[in-house]
């Protein structure tokens, strides 16, 4: 059995393999700092919208109701795998002193036969964003197409390692059964030879007295 002699090849895997997991921990690490950094400006926007919402309506419910931004970004990892998504979260009426329940929906990616699996359709995006947060998101959103880049370039070469690992480990089987070679030791006369037909018996010639006329 011939085995291919990678051994120095094998620790050259196990230490690319053991780079790819610092990458995809640093994928996911600046995941969560996006998202945190997100809600901090949002934070920040907030409350300046709010503060002048309440000096013009002079009316601070009503400030609170107009300034109420149900767009949201999420960042997780879940299974060994990264999502990073929008999501719009509304509450129900209020009936009597019961408070509403509160609805999640996550934003589907693209829009009709424009979708794009690296990100979201921005138009259709920024529909669901106050116009004070509009740039926030964009630059939010430009972030997260190029984590999820990241993130997929990083799978596909881990794909590929697994594959060459797979091609360093293979066995290569020697076949059982090998014609011998054909040497002036091994086969003299043809008719020896195990891939050569043995001749045909040679005919003897028929005598006068055994010609077809008897005579």
């Amino acid at each position: 059995m011939l085995i291919n002699n990678g051994s120095n090849s094998a620790e050259l895997i196990t230490t690319a393999e053991s780079v790819f997991q610092k990458l995809q921990m640093e994928i996911d690490r600046d995941a969560d700092a996006l998202q945190k950094a997100y809600y901090e400006e949002k934070e920040i926007l907030y409350n300046k919208e709010l503060d002048r919402l309440k000096g013009e309506l002079g009316d601070p419910h009503k400030a609170l109701k107009r300034a109420y931004a149900p767009l949201n970004f999420h960042a997780r990892t879940e299974d060994d795998r990264l999502e990073i998504y929008w999501w719009l979260r509304h509450r129900r009426p209020t009936v009597g002193d019961a408070k509403g329940a509160v609805i999640r929906r996550r934003l589907p990616w693209g829009a009709a036969k424009t979708k794009d699996r690296k990100g979201y359709y921005l138009p259709n995006l920024l529909c669901h964003a106050k116009k004070w947060e509009a740039q926030l998101v964009k630059q939010v959103e430009a972030h997260a197409v190029t984590l999820r880049e990241r993130r997929a370039a990083l799978i596909e070469m881990q794909n590929r390692l697994a594959v060459y690992r797979r091609l360093l480990n293979r066995e290569y089987a020697v076949p059982k059964e090998v014609a011998p070679k054909v040497t002036d030791s091994t086969a003299t006369d043809p008719a020896e030879h195990p891939l050569v037909a043995p001749a045909p018996p040679r005919r003897s010639n028929p005598t006068v007295a055994g010609s077809e006329n008897g005579s």
